[in-house]
């Protein structure tokens, strides 16, 4: 590594900058190339309000009271924003909610994810702005709506009509009676292990 360091480092000119705060080099870059070479990684702090966390080479670790909890840094960073219900002090609490419920579902033999190649499929079949089910730690978050029943998990603050994908394992009884009148395509495991069959529903199962 030490050599692949100084390879790289040959016929560059060393010049030092007024301010070389990586965050401060991508908002302002400067007018010249410039190769930034770090020998350990870098750790960023990346709290929020009472809720501490800490990012370096892209994962995120966030200090929650029951355990720390990792994740992909563009994951925290959009979490940030979206289980603070414009109060930072409240994200520490739905974040350790949202994980209770996690785990909880990892636990339910019934309980499936799809994977996010087939979620994103179906978005684009179905033009669907609207993810149901789960909870903000599987989201996916290219859904511009996501939701669980009537609750909010971010996006619209009043729900509207929209086309939608929803996984009914991941709700709670409650959460599927309240779409119980919703229009929705099924996600079923046809006769073969292979394949999945889609089925349109007036009603949930």
């Amino acid at each position: 590594m030490q050599q692949e360091i100084h390879n790289l480092a040959q016929g560059l000119k060393d010049k030092n900058l007024e301010n070389e705060d990586i965050f401060e080099l991508i908002k302002n870059p400067p007018e010249i190339g410039v190769v930034r070479i770090f020998e350990q990684p870098e750790v960023w702090d990346t709290s929020i309000g009472p809720v501490q966390a800490v990012t370096t080479q892209g994962i995120a670790t966030v200090y929650l009271p029951s355990d720390p909890l990792s994740m992909d840094g563009a994951q925290w960073h959009l979490l940030k924003h979206t289980l603070t219900n414009d109060d930072p002090n409240s994200l520490g609490v739905n974040l350790q909610n949202e994980l209770t419920r996690q785990l909880k579902l990892d636990e339910d033999k019934q309980h499936r994810s799809f994977s996010w190649k087939l979620l994103r499929t179906l978005k684009s079949i179905l033009h669907a702005t609207q993810y149901q089910g789960d909870t903000a730690l599987t989201t996916p978050p290219f859904f511009k709506n996501a939701r669980r029943g009537a609750e909010r998990t971010w996006g619209e603050e009043t729900a509207s009509a929209q086309p939608m994908v929803i996984n009914w394992p991941g709700l709670m009884d409650m959460e599927k009676t309240e779409l119980i009148h919703t229009l929705y395509t099924q996600i079923t495991r046809s006769s073969s292990p292979t394949h999945l069959e889609l089925k349109t529903n007036p009603n949930p199962p």
